[in-house]
């Protein structure tokens, strides 16, 4: 297998340093440069394959650097970084330099991976087809559905795409599914034979929309539509289509298909990464505004209730003071752990005695006198990486905001497994109860910062487990019904070194 270069850019040498650690563990070879002049003396000596650089830079731009490559090297990806976001700067960028993605910064290692890998599969795809064009003489595009009848190694090159493509009639039926086409929606080449197009769309309408389309233009460029598996999943899907005439003069459509939807949670955990970083800065100004005379109104209490005599209604009022004290200096706590986060400390850990521990520990609580608790993990968890703190303040919280929504009698299940997402490892797992559930109103926005709808909740409890899942690299999604209950599902990578 190939072993794919790649120049980093950057004046930041901490930065350089980090980029080039990140990529030479994804088993790449690794060049660095500090300036865009370093980095056009590396291009001229070294074959390069992938170029990332960051834009703001003294003496040369990122763009300006791009613009230049773009034109002595076009076979190079590019990729540009930044941690000034500014819609002028991307379209110089992607009009000028033209450029495959953007990627905001601090990046974290998943998200250049995947930026990385698929810049990368991009680039051989142009390849290909550059070589196609050259020895065939036409215009691959255009003439793809001839092609496909024809051309052995067309159809090798559809098989191989990393992309689904498929072959439609003018009516929209499906004439030929290629592999991926297959994997994405888990439908057999046979059983894709007696579907249409629309059969594909979670919105039928959107057939509609894509039929005028391709009337009036002829084509359909990277376009984002909700599409559903075989299973009844939901996906998104950034399909592209091109309406041509095969020899008998049909009309016929090819269509390309990329499963965009990791894509787009991921960049969804980055919007709510900053969302969180900026509410944090402001929780920590006011926590430690309020901490300092918190401490000496508890302190000068704790004084009182020592030398005073009260009686009756004095020493319920005392009790009630010494009380609310102690659950405002919790909030503050809370206001703390969310503001300023511990650091993750990834070890070998025992997730199956992290679940019992605090299953032990909470059933001793009176919140739990009738609710049972069922665990039910299957596989071996006794050596997996992960932050063992802040996985079991995740447990702590699910499992106690499960037992305070159940009135009565009621349960709680919580599940373990491994399971595979995108051919990766993960650990899944679902904390559900019989609860009274949550409002479909209210559900979009269980995990903002200080968001609650209970009387005396601080609303932080849910936004610091889902950036603890975050911070993990993994997701986290609930589903819940009135009256009936409401899951958690959690599925978080397994790293490295787990058994």
């Amino acid at each position: 297998m190939k072993k794919y270069s790649i120049l980093v850019v950057d004046d930041d040498v901490n930065i350089l340093n980090l980029l080039h650690d990140m990529l030479e563990l994804e088993n790449f070879n690794v060049f660095t440069a500090e300036s865009g002049f370093e980095a056009l003396k590396k291009l001229e000596k070294n074959p390069i394959d992938l170029l990332i650089v960051d834009q703001k830079m003294p003496e040369m731009s990122g763009t300006e650097l791009f613009k230049i490559v773009k034109d002595k090297y076009p076979d190079v990806m590019r990729i540009m970084m930044t941690g000034y976001p500014e819609i002028k700067t991307f379209k110089d960028a992607i009009n000028e330099g033209q450029i495959y993605k953007i990627i905001i910064k601090p990046i974290r290692r998943d998200i250049l991976s995947i930026a990385v890998r698929r810049a990368l599969e991009h680039r051989e795809v142009l390849l290909e087809n550059k070589r196609l064009i050259e020895r065939l003489k036409i215009d691959v595009i255009e003439k793809a559905a001839k092609i496909v009848e024809s051309e052995e190694k067309y159809k090798n090159l559809v098989e191989n795409s990393m992309e689904g493509i498929m072959e439609l009639s003018g009516d929209g039926k499906i004439l030929f599914a290629n592999q991926p086409a297959c994997k994405i929606f888990g439908y057999s080449r046979e059983e894709f034979q007696g579907l249409f197009f629309e059969n594909l769309l979670q919105d039928k309408d959107e057939q509609k929309n894509i039929s005028k389309q391709l009337q009036k233009y002829g084509n359909i460029a990277n376009h984002k539509v909700p599409l559903v598996k075989k299973n009844g999943e939901q996906i998104t899907g950034q399909i592209s289509i091109r309406s041509l005439k095969d020899k008998d003069g049909k009309i016929r459509s090819i269509c390309n298909i990329i499963d965009i939807t990791e894509e787009l949670k991921i960049q969804e955990q980055i919007n709510n990464s900053k969302r969180l970083a900026a509410m944090g800065k402001l929780a920590a100004v006011v926590a430690h505004e309020i901490k300092n005379p918190l401490g000496a109104i508890s302190n000068s209490i704790g004084v009182l209730k020592k030398f005073l005599d009260l009686k009756d209604k004095d020493k319920r009022l005392m009790e009630i003071i010494i009380k609310e004290t102690r659950r405002l200096n919790d909030i503050v706590n809370d206001f703390l752990s969310f503001a300023k986060p511990k650091k993750l400390s990834i070890k070998k850990t025992n997730l199956t005695a992290i679940v019992n521990d605090t299953v032990t520990i909470l059933k001793k609580d009176n919140l739990f006198r009738n609710i049972d608790i069922e665990t039910d993990i299957i596989d071996d968890f006794q050596e997996i990486y992960i932050d063992p703190d802040k996985m079991k303040n995740v447990f702590w919280n699910l499992i106690l905001n499960s037992a305070e929504s159940i009135s009565g009698r009621g349960k709680i299940k919580i599940e373990v497994r491994k399971k595979q997402i995108s051919e990766r490892n993960f650990i899944s797992i679902m904390i559900s109860d019989t609860g009274k559930g949550i409002k479909k109103e209210e559900l979009s926005r269980i995990f903002e910062p200080f968001y609650s709808n209970k009387p005396n909740g601080t609303g932080l409890g849910l936004s610091i487990v889902q950036r603890s899942i975050y911070e993990h690299g993994g997701n986290i999604k609930v589903f819940s019904e009135v009256n009936k209950g409401t899951s958690f599902t959690i599925d978080i990578p397994l790293i490295s070194g787990t058994k």
